[in-house]
């Protein structure tokens, strides 16, 4: 008879790394207000990440090029300028769509006034319409960190619609 020994353990599984930093949703053309009145607002497609929020700045060189290209395309598909401008009005959808394509870390790289908040700093977020009295309701959106406060207009996403985004995210 032969001896039969058991057979050796398995090798113990290695912990898995961490995911990377992955885009989980995208919100078009955030108004981040600023200075008196308003006067130093700014543009942005905000970008959620499973760790941060990046606010990436949108220029109007960014916005002609993108319109151009959407332009040119329904041109090409033989859309008459009805068509042409239902498709430029998609420009703010397809720039938040190139972000979101984008590495974080590049993105946050493309230009000096694009910056991050961390999520883990994140104590309050808040969606609500306000009455602007002649100007008409304006749909804000609030994140409020431990060390400051953004007071944020959605200029081209509905409030409804933002809100499923942040719930996806998981950030309401």
């Amino acid at each position: 008879m032969s001896d039969l020994s058991p057979p050796p353990p398995p090798p113990p599984l290695l912990p898995t790394p961490p995911p990377g930093e992955q885009v989980q949703a995208t919100i078009p053309g955030i108004m981040r207000t600023a200075g008196f009145l308003g006067v130093n607002s700014r543009l942005h497609t905000l970008v959620i990440t499973n760790q941060r929020l990046i606010f990436a700045r949108l220029t109007g060189a960014e916005l002609k090029r993108v319109v151009k290209g959407l332009s040119e395309g329904a041109k090409a598909e033989g859309k008459d300028w009805k068509g042409r401008m239902r498709e430029r009005a998609g420009a703010y959808q397809a720039l938040a769509d190139e972000c979101a394509a984008m590495n974080p870390d590049d993105l946050l790289a493309q230009h000096p006034k694009n910056f991050a908040v961390d999520r883990a700093t994140i104590t309050k977020v808040r969606l609500r319409t306000v009455d602007r009295s002649e100007a008409g309701p304006e749909d804000r959106l609030t994140i409020t960190t431990t060390g400051k406060k953004y007071k944020l207009v959605l200029t081209v996403t509905s409030l409804k619609r933002t809100a499923k985004i942040l719930a996806k995210a998981r950030l309401l």
